[in-house]
């Protein structure tokens, strides 16, 4: 699967982060019909590089398992952390998965964890000087991934510029 001048399944992938990170910024939680309606459309993004004609479709299908790892590994981090991390943010990453070659995942994956510190940090900062507790504090994950997702977007767009 590669990534490249907005394919389809990437458009789709845009999609499902949009109504993901939207309803997780409004509701803090992502309802389980948007998992239900963006399933099938990655597994058919994923699934359609193996047929015939394109080569490396039976390595993409190995690499499946590779590429679901982040996201059980988040959805591990959730469990054991009491939801500290959302199961929905875990669900996200597995699904996104389908959608996405296993470095984009990665780069969007860490790119949000070095954002949500940066606004971690500036709210615990912004508590101190309000003399508030911090214990309460929670904030969505999904908004954190937009700006690696937005350099993504750039770097498949305008390949020859990075």
């Amino acid at each position: 699967m590669k990534l490249s001048n907005l394919s389809p399944s990437f458009c789709c992938f845009l999609l499902f982060f949009s109504i993901s990170a939207l309803s997780d910024l409004l509701r803090k939680r992502i309802p389980r019909w948007i998992f239900w309606l963006f399933l099938p459309p990655g597994l058919i993004s994923f699934l359609l590089p193996l047929l015939p004609p394109e080569k490396g479709g039976a390595l993409s299908l190995l690499l499946l398992p590779l590429s679901l790892l982040p996201g059980f590994l988040l959805l591990l981090l959730s469990h054991f952390s009491c939801s500290a991390l959302g199961r929905g943010d875990a669900v996200f990453f597995l699904i996104s998965a389908l959608y996405l070659p296993l470095r984009s995942l990665l780069f969007l994956l860490f790119s949000a964890v070095f954002v949500s510190g940066l606004v971690g940090a500036f709210l615990l900062i912004r508590l101190r000087f309000q003399r508030r507790s911090a214990r309460s504090l929670r904030f969505p994950f999904l908004p954190c991934l937009l700006p690696g997702l937005l350099l993504l977007t750039a770097i498949s767009l305008f390949p020859s510029a990075f």
